[in-house]
């Protein structure tokens, strides 16, 4: 039972986890609201694939879950 709770509340959490890295990565993009510490090209590329790349995982995670694989 708390193996099935501790696995359930992941699930959750990588539901939410790409919805707040996408919020971050768009205010480290915004110069008005960073000013010099504004996030370069490089970093926002990384960072975008980082992202990308959570999202990809989390669906994976959500898929498997669901279907019970």
């Amino acid at each position: 039972m708390l193996i099935t709770v501790m696995f359930t509340a992941q699930v959750v959490n990588c539901l939410l986890l790409p919805f707040v890295l996408v919020f971050v990565m768009r205010l480290s993009a915004d110069k008005e609201l960073m000013g010099p510490l504004v996030s370069g090209r490089f970093l926002l590329a990384v960072g975008w694939l980082g992202t990308g790349l959570l999202v990809v995982l989390s669906l994976t995670l959500v898929f498997t879950s669901v279907a019970g694989i």
